[in-house]
C-alpha cells in the first residue's frame, strides 16, 4: 500500500493550545482555508520514523528531524496559510494575506516560503535545492538561510539574516530589498 499523504482541509485543534504534529511518508498538504488552532504545529515527511523511538524520546522533535526529509514547524496558522510537503521532500509554505512566521523549514528538495501581503519571519530555512523566501508586502527576517542549489530572499522592505548564516554550495546567493526609508 502506498501512502498518498495527509491532507488537512477542515478544522483541527482546540482553543486550549497544545501541539499538533503530522507525519506522513507521502507528504502533507494544508489546504488554504483550513482552520487549525493549537500552540504549535509540526508537519513532516519521511520514511525513517520509528514509533517507539518517537514516543519515548526526551526530545521528540530531534527524532522527527532525523527521520524526516522535510519538516515545517510553525506556531500560528491562519486561514490564509497554506503548506505542503510532497513525496520528494519539496516544501511550500505561504500566506495569501498577513504575516507569516515559522520556526523551522527543512526540505530535501526546494523550499519556497512567501507572504503575498505581509512580512516573513523565520528561524531556520535549509533546503537541498533552492531556498526561496519572498515577502511582497513587507520584510524578510531569517536567522539561518541555506540552500544547496541557491538562496533567494526578496522583500519590498528589508531583508535581514540575523545570525549571518547564508550558504549555497552550487547556486547563487541573491538578497534583494526595497529602497530604505
Amino acid at each position: 500500500m502506498v501512502d498518498a499523504g495527509g491532507q488537512v482541509a477542515g478544522k483541527v485543534g482546540a482553543t486550549t493550545g497544545g501541539n499538533i504534529w503530522f507525519y506522513s511518508p507521502g507528504g502533507v498538504v494544508i489546504a488554504p482555508g483550513a482552520v487549525m488552532t493549537a500552540g504549535n504545529f509540526v508537519f513532516a515527511r519521511g520514511d525513517a520514523l520509528v514509533d517507539l523511538d518517537f514516543v519515548d524520546a526526551a526530545s521528540p522533535l530531534s527524532i522527527l528531524r532525523g527521520a524526516s526529509n522535510a519538516l515545517i514547524q510553525i506556531d500560528t496558522l491562519t486561514s490564509a496559510t497554506s503548506a505542503s510537503i510532497n513525496a520528494a521532500g519539496e516544501l511550500v509554505l505561504s500566506a495569501s494575506s498577513g504575516d507569516l512566521s515559522a520556526t523551522t523549514a527543512l526540505a530535501a528538495g526546494g523550499a519556497t516560503i512567501s507572504a503575498a501581503a505581509g512580512s516573513v519571519t523565520l528561524g531556520e530555512v535549509t533546503a537541498g535545492g533552492v531556498a526561496s523566501v519572498t515577502a511582497t508586502g513587507g520584510s524578510v527576517i531569517v536567522s539561518a538561510l541555506n540552500g544547496i542549489a541557491g538562496v533567494l530572499a526578496t522583500a519590498t522592505a528589508d531583508v535581514s539574516v540575523t545570525n549571518t548564516s547564508v550558504s549555497s554550495v552550487t547556486g547563487d546567493i541573491v538578497l534583494t530589498a526595497g529602497a530604505s526609508a
